[in-house]
């Protein structure tokens, strides 16, 4: 996951670029591989916007999952690999029951449908996915 828009966005503290990309595709909690560090992470101290940026997304990090209701979304799929753990889709609507716990803070525990369990919070979304439209040439 290196290159991540959000990420980069955040580095250069551009705060307009961090809340679309927020609304419309990133991973609040999706972090680089080189460093292990979010977007909230990678704001640059000593530039100018570093303030209003950094104070954003670690916003965002500590609300998301209480805001809305505790609705998150899927912004890929996610196949269990444990059994305390729950599937889910792209796209998928669940809501947050617990956003961390003693063994627990890299996943919540969330409801989708009738079913509950671990879910891995670097997947998810405040908001779906926008899809890119099909443009046609004609």
């Amino acid at each position: 996951m290196e290159r991540i828009p959000l990420h980069c966005a955040a580095s250069c503290n551009n705060v307009q670029v961090c809340k679309f990309l927020v609304e419309s595709v990133e991973a609040m909690f999706a972090v680089t591989h080189s460093d292990m560090q979010t977007a909230a992470d990678k704001c640059e101290e000593m530039e100018e916007g570093y303030a209003q940026c950094s104070q954003f997304l670690y916003g965002v990090q500590e609300k998301m999952g209480i805001m809305n209701r505790g609705v998150v979304y899927g912004l890929w799929d996610y196949e269990v690999e444990a059994e305390d753990e729950l599937s889910f889709r792209e796209g998928d609507c669940m809501t947050i029951l617990r956003r961390e716990d003693q063994e627990e803070t890299q996943w919540w525990w969330a409801r989708c449908g009738d079913k509950e369990g671990y879910i891995p919070r670097n997947l998810l979304g405040l908001y779906l996915r926008i899809k890119p439209r099909q443009r046609s040439l004609a």
